[in-house]
């Protein structure tokens, strides 16, 4: 009995972790996706009128002579990857569930990819380069999203486990790198030194926790 007991306790240990770390996966993607919607620059004297959440920071810059000109690019268009990164997250973590709830969870996604364009009556622009990046990343996530309601349990879980280590390495990354790139254009523009904001470390740690819990789980899923 007491033999038969500890087999059952080894079998349950190995679900008992994957179940943590998909936990703390889900947990990451929506920080790091609602970090979004906090404040990205905050202004050293506390104005309220120059704090910007991060979902304003690629409108903001689009109105300046720096990205007319070209000399801001991909910089501004990273900026609008965190909602996309949670969609393509949401759209890989829950690709195994039952249908009904692969599907609900399938709809948050698609929300979270479209919110990066602009308003519809702007669409039929999205092929211009003011809204080319933003419907490039939409399109992306809707596709993923389709592919996790329609064939996601036909697929093995290390394909939907990559990528979501993917979609949460670009999210820490790279609207870290785009917004580290363009705080001295931000300091110019402001007039004086900015500091970052919380939501900026809630997106990069969130989508960190993320990268790491699929990671772990993918290592231990080859081990076994």
């Amino acid at each position: 009995m007491i033999s038969a007991h500890r087999g059952r306790q080894d079998e349950g240990a190995p679900r008992q972790r994957t179940k943590m770390t998909r936990s703390i996966a889900w947990i990451g993607t929506w920080l790091g996706g609602g970090g979004w919607w906090l404040p990205w620059v905050l202004h050293p004297k506390g104005a309220a009128a120059l704090v910007l959440l991060g979902l304003d920071l690629g409108e903001f810059f689009k109105f300046t002579t720096l990205w007319r000109n070209g000399t801001i690019g991909v910089e501004r268009d990273v900026l609008y990857v965190p909602p996309v990164a949670a969609s393509l997250l949401m759209s890989a973590l829950a690709a195994h569930w039952p249908a009904r709830a692969r599907t609900a969870a399938g709809c948050i996604a698609g929300v979270l990819a479209l919110v990066v364009l602009p308003e519809p009556e702007r669409w039929r622009h999205l092929a211009t380069p003011e809204f080319r990046a933003q419907g490039l990343l939409a399109g992306v996530g809707l596709a993923m999203f389709l592919l996790s309601v329609t064939v996601g349990p036909r697929l093995p879980a290390w394909t939907w486990r990559s990528v979501g280590g993917l979609a949460a390495l670009a999210g820490a990354l790279l609207p870290l790198w785009g917004f580290w790139r363009l705080e001295l254009v931000l300091e110019w523009l402001y007039g004086s030194a900015i500091l970052w904001g919380p939501g900026l470390w809630v997106t990069t740690l969130g989508f960190t926790g993320a990268l790491i819990a699929l990671t772990a789980e993918q290592i231990r899923a080859r081990r076994s």
